[in-house]
This record gives structure tokens, C-alpha cells and sequence, in this order.
């Protein structure tokens, strides 16, 4: 293939990458290194990558000074030449295709020039490799080991949810995983995502997608709950005592200092610009509240069907940036009279397939505010299952683990 038509697709990558920083990490996500053949595109690719994984935003001169003065001209060129960041995706898809053909048309002559059968065969092995589209199709079991005994001598990293009765082996949290935590309405499931994400976010980067409640009005809660300053004190503006105000200025202190925490509001996103600026602000672990309000990104006959779809979308998305998502979901009618089950997932029953783990809350009495929410796991491939029961307090926003010895307290 000739230099010039490589040259083009691999230019308006990174162009688009120049003129449009916000897609860097869907990009870096996307597309690897070795799409880009042309030597001037790959130092640049590389720098890019380079100051993004350091933490800083890129751009034309930042990367000009990371590659050298020399390189001035030929960014410039670039990013005249490139009609639109909003295309980068096409871009991307010519690249690698043109990447992967022009590799398939070298190998193909090497094969027709081999003289022996080994080597014949080696380069057929390879052929085969590049068609199927990367070399990760081969993945030995002596390479699988290589890799698990390498794990095993890194030291653990778990994923908390600061609540016991789950991280005491219940539920073993890995990036990857695609869970669920799933309740009827004002059964308290946001209020319980909120202060498992606060836990989460003093070793992880978070970020809560709000697709109904306001950032403010979680802000409230969080506050509420860290605090024990009453939620309606909050809400209402009307903090009554210097000592409540002391409290809240402490804690607001300490958040800022250890929470790693963003909140989106996210109303109208679809999974692909959950996934886009997730990938961007490279979050370890995503909430989405929740999940059945995510548009769908195109027309379907009926909400199953969307819901069908996200619900996939997101398990994809979780498996392969190595994202933990954790989604909400609403419960059915049928579960407001009984003890909620998997069936109850509402309008999908493609979400109970998808999903890693699902966390199913619900009230004893519906009707009153401060009553006890048992939490069961229902689903749950990496651990065990089980049901948990806790005091909830709506005057904090808060849930208390009752241990079983305590289930009979006042």
C-alpha cells in the first residue's frame, strides 16, 4: 500500500485527537500503536498517549514540545488537513483496516517466496493471526498461567463497598464486572449506591452518572449521611446550630481531600457517551442512576427492547475497558407485596444474563420512612449469595448493618 493512503486515514486520527482532546480516552482505547505505520504519526500517537496517561490535557503545543520543534509544520498540516474531530471513529476503522490489509499483502508475498514447509506453515499461522483481526486470538493455556502467577504475586487491590457484610468475602469486586443494584422506587437504592460510591471513591476514581436527580440534591445526601446533620435540615436550607455547620465544613474538608469522586449529570446520554466520558476521565468505577433512562442510541419497537440492548452495551463496555459499572434498575409491581427476585428486573430480562452480580433491596414496610431494607444477593458469579438485613435512617440517608445476634433490637 502505498505510503500517501496510509498516510491519510492514520493523519485524521490524529488530528482528530488534536483538535478534540475530550476523545483521548475512548481513542487510546481504541486504537493502539501499531495502527500507525507512518514513523512521524506513531511518535506522535505515542507522546499523545504519553501525556495523557500522565494526567495532562492534550494539546498542539504540549505535544509539539513533547516531540521537538521539528514536528511544528507537520502537526499544523495535520490538523488543517483533518475535516472534522466528530468522525474520528471512521478514521479509526479505515486505519486499522488499511493497517491490517497492507500487512496481509506482505506476509502474502513473504508466503509465496518461502522455500521450506516450516516456514510455509509459520507464516500461514501468521496470515491467520492478522485475518481474524490481532494476535490476542491465541491465547495459550501456559500463556493464561504465565499471566495468573503474575497476578497472584501482585498485591490485592480489592474494591470496598465499606459495608461488611459484603466485603467480608461476599462479594468480590474486580474492574470488569458489570453488577446491578436493583429496588422498587424510594426503597433507598440511590441513598445505598451513594454511600457504597463515597466508600469507593478514597481508593478509586468514581464517577455517578445522574440521570433523574440533580447533583445538588446528591451533594444533600452525601453530606446528610457523612455528617448526621438531618437530611430535611439540609434540603430545607435551615441548619439550625453552629455545631451542625462546624460538622458540615469538617466534613466537606475531608471529602475534598481523599474522595475521588465526579458526579455527571448524565440525562439524555447514551451508553456510548457514558462509555466516551468515562473512558475520558478515566474512571475505575462507574455508577449510572439508572439504568432503564439510558437512551437508547436509535429507535426500538418497544422499552424491552432498548433496555435488551443497554443492558448488553453496558456488560461490553464493562468487559472491555475494564471499567467496574454498576448500574440501577427499577423492580417490577410484583415485587412491592413479597421479597423481590430476578424475575422482578424490570422490562429485561436480559439484564439478569448480563449482569455479573445483582443486589436486591427492598423495604419490610413500604410505608414507613425508617424501616428495615434487606438486601439479597441474588446473582453473583465470583462469590457467595445471600440475604443481609440493615436499619435504614431516612434522617441521614443512611443504612446500618444489622449483624444477626441484633436483628431483634429496638
Amino acid at each position: 500500500m502505498e505510503r500517501k493512503e496510509l498516510y491519510e486515514a492514520q493523519s485524521a486520527v490524529i488530528g482528530s485527537l488534536l483538535i478534540d482532546p475530550e476523545i483521548a480516552g475512548e481513542l487510546f482505547g481504541t486504537v493502539g500503536p501499531e495502527v500507525f505505520r507512518v514513523p512521524e504519526l506513531r511518535t506522535l500517537y505515542d507522546a499523545a498517549k504519553e501525556i495523557w496517561n500522565s494526567g495532562k490535557r492534550i494539546d498542539p503545543v504540549v505535544v509539539r514540545n513533547a516531540v521537538g520543534p521539528e514536528y511544528g509544520e507537520i502537526i499544523a498540516q495535520i490538523m488543517e488537513e483533518t475535516p472534522t474531530a466528530a468522525a474520528w471513529k471512521e478514521y479509526a476503522d479505515i486505519a486499522k483496516s488499511e493497517a491490517r490489509n497492507n500487512d496481509v499483502a506482505q506476509i502474502g508475498a513473504r508466503l509465496q517466496m518461502a522455500s521450506t514447509l516450516t516456514e510455509q506453515l509459520e507464516l500461514s499461522r501468521e496470515l491467520g493471526k492478522r485475518l481474524e483481526g490481532g494476535e490476542d486470538q491465541d491465547f495459550s493455556l501456559k500463556r493464561a498461567m504465565f499471566e495468573w502467577n503474575d497476578e497472584m504475586n501482585r498485591k490485592p487491590n480489592p474494591i470496598l463497598t465499606g459495608i461488611d457484610a459484603l466485603d467480608d468475602g461476599k462479594l468480590h469486586l474486580r474492574q470488569g464486572q458489570f453488577g446491578i443494584i436493583a429496588a422498587r422506587p424510594s426503597a433507598g437504592k440511590t441513598a445505598l449506591a451513594l454511600q457504597i460510591m463515597t466508600e469507593m471513591a478514597r481508593h478509586k476514581r468514581v464517577g455517578f452518572f445522574t440521570l433523574e436527580t440533580g447533583r445538588v440534591e446528591l451533594i444533600d445526601r452525601i453530606l446528610a449521611r457523612t455528617t448526621h446533620v438531618p437530611f430535611d435540615q439540609i434540603v430545607n436550607r435551615a441548619v439550625n446550630s453552629e455545631t451542625n455547620w462546624t460538622a458540615i465544613a469538617r466534613k466537606q474538608r475531608e471529602l475534598l481531600k481523599y474522595c475521588q469522586l465526579e458526579i455527571v449529570e448524565a440525562a439524555g446520554y447514551t451508553v456510548e457517551r457514558i462509555r466516551a466520558t468515562a473512558m475520558n476521565r478515566r474512571y475505575d468505577v462507574i455508577f449510572i442512576d439508572y439504568l432503564s433512562i439510558i437512551q437508547p442510541d436509535k429507535r426500538f419497537r418497544d422499552s424491552y427492547s432498548a433496555v435488551t440492548e443497554i443492558s448488553k452495551q453496558l456488560h461490553t463496555f464493562a468487559q472491555q475497558t475494564k471499567t467496574l459499572v454498576i448500574a440501577l434498575s427499577q423492580l417490577s409491581r410484583a415485587a412491592a407485596d413479597r421479597e423481590p427476585r430476578l424475575s422482578d428486573l424490570r422490562e429485561s430480562g436480559q439484564i439478569e444474563q448480563d449482569a455479573d452480580w445483582v443486589l436486591l433491596l427492598h423495604a419490610e414496610d413500604e410505608e414507613e420512612n425508617d424501616s428495615t431494607r434487606v438486601l439479597r444477593m441474588a446473582k453473583n458469579k465470583t462469590g457467595m449469595r445471600g440475604k443481609w438485613r440493615f436499619r435504614f435512617k431516612g434522617v441521614y440517608q443512611e443504612f446500618t448493618y444489622m449483624p444477626p445476634s441484633r436483628r431483634d433490637d429496638p
